[in-house]
């Protein structure tokens, strides 16, 4: 679906204009293109939402390793010390 929405051309949005204008009229059209603007900005804003949580994972994936290594350290120190 999304590669459909995405490999559509100048052509192909010059008649979806078309037909829109045929089908409601202009006084529709500055509705529409709010429309489209806002869809734009919040698939941006859930974007940059998506990629810092995907960074702040990967952080929290690194301390966890992090802590891991430590435990492992502590251990190892405990069985040397038997």
């Amino acid at each position: 679906m999304i590669s459909i929405i995405l490999s559509i051309g100048v052509s192909e949005i010059l008649i979806i204009f078309i037909v829109y204008l045929l089908c409601f009229g202009a006084k529709g059209l500055p509705e529409i293109a709010r429309s489209i603007g806002k869809a734009i900005n919040e698939f941006k804003r859930t974007t940059e939402d998506l990629k810092e949580n995907i960074k702040s994972g990967s952080e929290n994936i690194e301390g966890v390793k992090e802590v891991k290594e430590n435990i492992k350290d502590i251990k190892d120190k405990i069985n040397l010390n038997k």
